[in-house]
């Protein structure tokens, strides 16, 4: 159909064949409130398509990509899409399959909300057969609200990084009891830096002296042993054991009963007290053989 005028029809037109279309060169289609129906491809090579409620305005295809233009036209190319399926979105060139950019005066480049109970925020997963490579999760069955994790290596993924709803950080490890866990192949190969710990009297009440503190190191046993997980040899204390005479120094598993660990930084406060103590005796023992030393000059 060709036409340089107006072409009404009261009802339905019907165009049956192999290459036949309708073409308008530099005019307009309007079907009003009709619907526009084709078992074949709508195509626009210079114009574009745009919906009646102007929400939505397509432009025309061309030999670099689709674009899905903004109703009032900015941004021009709101979503674009290339030859080679990568996605932009705020661009017109993607450099990656999912490419956002956002203008200087945005401060929120991607927000997830849902409804749906017992889903994760964001999963990213690899197709080869190795589960979770990170998630930034809001809720499931299995993982508690407001989780952050990094995890990788097999099918069932091996915790690297782990941020609780409470504060906790894990590092190696999957549901860190302090404040921060640090855990690599075994608890037995913990690393760290440096540390600096709070002792300031500023932040400290009932403060007391520790007294038969000589008696209590008496009471630990030093011992050697070999860790389970890997064969290592080390040295240390047993938990339990320091438990039963300190167990201000020792950290329990939430029942309270199982010893976890010992903080051995801690056990300094004890060893100087213990060594002001044992330093009072060889005092006592220096005047007492200074007395007899005396005597038997006499």
């Amino acid at each position: 159909i060709h036409a340089s005028g107006t072409i009404q029809s009261g009802s339905s037109i019907t165009i049956d064949g192999t290459n036949d279309k309708i073409t308008a060169s530099s005019g307009t289609l309007d079907f009003d409130n009709e619907n526009v129906k084709t078992s074949g491809v709508i195509e626009s090579t210079t114009g574009g398509f745009k919906f009646p409620d102007g929400s939505t305005q397509t432009s025309a295809a061309t030999a670099d990509g689709h674009s899905l233009d903004a109703a009032d036209g900015s941004p021009t190319d709101a979503v674009y899409v290339d030859n080679d399926g990568d996605v932009g979105i705020g661009t017109t060139s993607p450099s990656k399959k999912l490419h956002v950019n956002v203008g200087s005066s945005d401060f929120t480049v991607a927000r997830f909300t849902g409804t749906k109970a017992n889903t994760a925020g964001i999963e990213i997963e690899n197709n080869t057969g190795i589960s979770k490579i990170w998630a930034l999760c809001s809720h499931s069955n299995t993982i508690p609200v407001g989780i952050f994790a990094i995890r990788e290596g097999s099918s069932t993924g091996t915790e690297r990084l782990t941020i609780k709803p409470g504060g906790n950080v894990g590092i190696g490890v999957w549901d860190p009891s302090n404040i921060l866990t640090i855990q690599q192949s075994s608890s037995t190969d913990p690393v760290a830096d440096a540390w600096t710990t709070y002792s300031s009297r500023r932040w400290k009440t009932n403060i007391k002296p520790i007294d038969n503190a000589l008696d209590k190191v008496q009471r630990l046993q030093g011992v050697y042993y070999d860790w389970k997980a890997d064969g290592k040899h080390d040295i240390g204390l047993i938990a339990e054991e320091v438990g039963e005479v300190i167990p201000e120094v020792v950290a329990y598993e939430e029942n309270g009963v199982d010893a976890q660990s010992v903080d051995y930084a801690r056990l300094v406060a004890v060893l100087i007290e213990g060594m002001k103590e044992q330093q009072e005796q060889i005092n006592e023992l220096k005047n007492e053989i200074k007395l007899l030393k005396k005597e038997s000059a006499k």
